[in-house]
């Protein structure tokens, strides 16, 4: 980012200055380290379901609206239970969005994983994910102990 100095001070900070700017590149890499995170943590859940001999099904998802509806009553149909994973809250989610189409078109079992409707705590994101139940470990356990129950 161009570093700008007042036109009333100068970089030394005595007198009137001049406008001092450089050219900078930078590329926001943040999306990628995101998306890379996200695909990390989905092959740490679904693998040891994987070499379990589960069946695992990762429909696509990029934003909870507009929910593709076709897809999303597909993947019910070939399955016959819908777990959604989401790193912020559950409400007014990708999770939500699914229970309120699977209603309409193709009555299912959705079971939401992320956060609930509470107050969070602030921290180190590792902290952060395993506390709320949302690190890799944590969602396979849910996931495993939702399968266990059945309906």
């Amino acid at each position: 980012m161009p570093s700008i100095q007042p036109s009333n001070a100068s970089p030394t900070g005595r007198g009137r200055g001049h406008r001092v700017a450089s050219s900078l590149s930078e590329i926001n890499v943040v999306p990628l380290v995101d998306v890379m995170l996200v695909l990390l943590i989905i092959f740490m859940v679904t693998a040891p379901m994987l070499t379990a001999g589960m069946h695992v099904e990762l429909p696509q998802a990029s934003t909870a609206k507009p929910v593709d509806v076709a897809a999303v009553v597909a993947a019910a149909d070939r399955t016959g239970r819908v777990i959604t994973v989401e790193e912020h809250s559950v409400i007014g989610g990708l999770g939500g969005a699914v229970a309120e189409t699977l209603s309409q078109h193709r009555p299912t079992r959705v079971d939401r994983i992320g956060l609930q409707d509470e107050f969070v705590q602030s921290g180190p994101n590792d902290a952060l994910l395993d506390i709320y139940g949302l690190s890799a470990t944590r969602v396979t356990e849910q996931v495993l102990r939702i399968l266990r129950a059945g309906d």
